[in-house]
């Protein structure tokens, strides 16, 4: 199967690039020219990821995968330390919803 660029948002950032058959075992083969342009290498770990609902699946480099973790980490880290601080900055104020009683 040839493979094809996808544009989204003004970048050619996702490519198909064929198809893959799961064998009796569960394993795959990623078509030549999808290894050879992103550069994976035989024992080289990935990450398999998908939404059962959706019915997607894709693969992502182990390294990658654990940035976006951190990322996420830091994000909710973060997003928690902001919901605190108003919590805080409101307590006793009155205009507490969950304060009333």
């Amino acid at each position: 199967m040839k493979s094809y660029t996808v544009r989204m948002h003004g970048k050619n950032d996702l490519r198909v690039y064929g198809t893959a058959t799961v064998g009796t075992k569960g394993q795959i083969v990623i078509p030549s020219d999808a290894r050879e342009e992103l550069g994976l290498a035989p024992g080289e770990k990935v990450v398999i990821v998908g939404s059962p609902q959706k019915g997607f699946v894709g693969i992502m480099r182990e390294p990658v995968f654990t940035q976006f973790l951190d990322k996420m980490r830091h994000h909710l880290k973060n997003g928690m330390e902001n919901l605190n601080r108003i919590s805080l900055s409101t307590h006793g104020r009155g205009d507490d919803k969950f304060d009333k009683k």
